[in-house]
């Protein structure tokens, strides 16, 4: 099911995006650490957790109180001349 959606959309998709998705969002989102992550997935290896806890540059910022501009239209290229308010 994944693989035909993914073909009907022009992109390639697997279960693990999804899940490498969610666990980032709920990182970044809910703010929930690498303990809860492990519990949520039930995963074993810590080093999985760290993996998907990361906030990134953006996440970074926002953290720290950085605004962005909401009509920067921001891609990855982007990040370099990026603009605080």
């Amino acid at each position: 099911m994944i693989s035909r959606t993914g073909d009907k959309l022009g992109m390639e998709l697997w279960p693990h995006w999804f899940r490498a998705q969610r666990a980032s969002q709920m990182f970044t989102e809910y703010d929930l650490r690498e303990a809860s992550l492990l519990e949520w997935f039930e995963w074993t290896s810590w080093q999985t957790a760290k993996k998907y806890a990361k906030h990134g540059v953006l996440g970074l910022a926002r953290k720290m109180g950085v605004t962005f501009r909401k009509d920067r239209g921001l891609k990855g290229a982007d990040l370099g001349s990026l603009k605080a308010e």
